[in-house]
């Protein structure tokens, strides 16, 4: 089972997990023999809604056109209970083509209703063509209680269509599956087959914007086969590129696995000899330094450092004048002190 990509959309909402398309037909062999087999195959090959297919009549199908219209859902109200109402948009009223297998399906299923309505039993030979449904007869009906008669436009409560699919998914190896994420399979396998995001939103009831940023998720089969147009984007410009200059006049040679320049091995070459020359004209200057220093000290009967004197490679201090600026050494205030008394003196 792949998990869906996670699409950032409002409120972060979880939007649940894609089957792959195998795992799709796992799934609904699994339900085969259950009550809600019917509602878990229209909910995987139409896209529909929980609440849309469960609002379902048999007078929305067309069996000439094989199309299905969708255009009321069930609403749950703490007032009214259990409703019909109209979609929230008008992208919610929708007519979507049906393949042959789902729409013999329906027939057959209809076909039992009919003998329902009749008192027919399966397998008896009888001419239906002379039933008739009540008006506004459901696909999907609410099944009778205890002491109960069936009525065939009773609507069926969602939440425990939504409870018996999970539990049932889950004792069958598929934990975790939501009966809405039958809904976001339907729309990512289509994207998948290539088929354009604005027929499959129509197709879904969505705006195209909100069906590419929380349904259409990112399956091991699409992955697959982006990579695979890469490759055949990308067969043989790598190989043609291997070995090319990077411009005019720039060659270069194979040390190892990297391909150096020989322009930047030039440069790093003429770097490292700047640095060695700097480093041995600093070190000159500051015995230069020293030199004087001592020298001025000397002279002077250890007055202190000479008021002029340039201390290269030390730290000096730069003083303003009206006349001129010029460099001054720094000296201890206890050197500046013993100065001041030898004048004096």
């Amino acid at each position: 089972m792949a998990e869906l990509a996670k699409i950032p959309s409002r409120g972060k909402v979880n939007h649940g997990t894609a089957l792959e398309e195998d795992q799709l037909r796992a799934l609904l062999a699994a339900f085969k023999g259950s009550t809600l087999f019917s509602i878990v195959a229209v909910a995987a090959f139409t896209g529909a809604r929980r609440n849309e297919i469960l609002a379902l009549r048999w007078t929305d199908l067309n069996v000439a056109e094989n199309t299905l219209r969708i255009e009321r859902a069930l609403e749950e109200t703490n007032k009214h209970g259990v409703r019909v109402k109209e979609p929230k948009t008008e992208r919610g009223k929708r007519t979507i083509k049906i393949d042959d297998e789902i729409l013999a399906h329906l027939v057959a299923e209809r076909e039992r209703h009919l003998r329902v309505m009749a008192g027919v039993a399966d397998g008896t030979v009888v001419d239906l063509s002379l039933v008739k449904l009540p008006a506004g007869a459901l696909m999907f009906p609410s099944p009778p209680g205890p002491r109960e008669d069936f009525s065939f436009t009773k609507s069926r409560n969602p939440r425990p269509v939504t409870n018996t699919f999970r539990v049932h998914a889950a004792r069958k190896g598929f934990k975790g599956v939501r009966f809405h994420d039958l809904r976001g399979t339907h729309e990512t396998l289509l994207l998948d087959r290539g088929v354009p995001v604005h027929v499959v939103a129509a197709r879904c009831g969505h705006d195209p914007a909100v069906l590419l940023r929380a349904y259409a998720k990112r399956t091991r089969k699409a992955d697959d086969s982006a990579a695979e147009i890469i490759a055949a984007m990308s067969k043989g410009a790598l190989q043609e590129a291997v070995g090319s200059n990077l411009g005019p006049g720039i060659p270069f040679v194979r040390l190892g696995a990297p391909a150096i320049c020989l322009k930047f091995q030039r440069r790093a070459a003429s770097a490292s000899s700047n640095d060695a020359e700097n480093s041995h004209r600093h070190d000159r200057d500051d015995r230069h330094g020293e030199e004087i220093g001592n020298d001025a000290i000397g002279r002077h009967g250890g007055s202190g450092r000479p008021r002029m004197a340039s201390w290269p490679g030390r730290r000096a201090r730069k003083q303003s004048s009206t006349r001129r600026s010029r460099w001054r050494p720094i000296t201890p205030p206890a050197r500046r002190a013993k100065c001041r008394r030898d004048r004096a003196a």
